[in-house]
Formats: C-alpha cells, sequence, structure tokens
C-alpha cells in the first residue's frame, strides 16, 4: 500500500462555533477511522490547516470531498508527498482558546493550539510538517 501525506488549508464560509466544531471532530474521526486515515486538522479563527495521511485513493476522494463542503473556500493545497510511516498515527483536531473544560475530555480534541510556540525552535527544527504547523498556530489570529 503506498502512503501519502497532503496539506491543505481553507478558510470558513462562515465561523464555526464550538458546538460545529465538535460535531466536525466527532464526525470526521469517525470517516477518517473507517478509511484509515490519519492526520490532525487544526482551526483558528476561521482557518484551517488539516495533514492527512492514509492510501493515496482514498486521500483523493476525502480531499474532492471536503474541496466541494461549501463550509469551505479558498482551498489550498500546500504540499503532497509519498510517506514510508505516518507521523500522525491517529486523527486528532485542535481548537484554538475554546475556554471550555469539557473540551479536553472529548475524544480527539487535540491542546496543540493552545500551546505556545517560540519562533526560534520551529527555525531549528528539521520537520517541514512541524514548522508548518508552528507557522499556522503563531500567525492565524
Amino acid at each position: 500500500m503506498s502512503l501519502v501525506q497532503i496539506a491543505y488549508a481553507s478558510s470558513a464560509s462562515t465561523p464555526f462555533a464550538k458546538e460545529d466544531l465538535i460535531s466536525l471532530l466527532t464526525k470526521s474521526r469517525i470517516k477518517n477511522q473507517s478509511g484509515g486515515i490519519t492526520g490532525l486538522l487544526l482551526y483558528k479563527s476561521g482557518n484551517f490547516l488539516q495533514i492527512l495521511e492514509g492510501e493515496s485513493r482514498i486521500i483523493k476522494e476525502t480531499l474532492e470531498r471536503i474541496e466541494a463542503d461549501p463550509r469551505h473556500r479558498g482551498f489550498l493545497t500546500i504540499f503532497k508527498r509519498n510517506i514510508e510511516e505516518r507521523e500522525f498515527p491517529d486523527w486528532s483536531m485542535a481548537f484554538r482558546n475554546l475556554n471550555d473544560p469539557e473540551t479536553d475530555k472529548i475524544p480527539g480534541f487535540n491542546e496543540f493550539l493552545n500551546l505556545s510556540f517560540d519562533p526560534e525552535d520551529l527555525q531549528t527544527d528539521s520537520s517541514h510538517v512541524e514548522r508548518l504547523i508552528g507557522t499556522f498556530a503563531s500567525n492565524i489570529r
């Protein structure tokens, strides 16, 4: 099986409320698990950054579905590459500062965007994916 990893960015057509994000997280985890898709979805201030990993055909079908989803606009593929192994063995989603202690109890929720990032650390990190995620987390307001 040939694994690929793809990253894309898009903007929400309409900002997502907390309930919308939780619903998206729940439904996406189920759908991605059944398709063997792993990765990470970040949402901050109306913007998405997603990294998907999986079998090439399934990732292609998933991206076509996402691009056609009216909740997205400005879809931009950042990179696509073949990989030997997954960098994100599970699928999770990070929201920015929902200020709700119950949110972190939701399966698949990731605190990533609520961490602070040191720009110097991002420059010395050898992982393109980690730099991309760090840049997104630091610069999207």
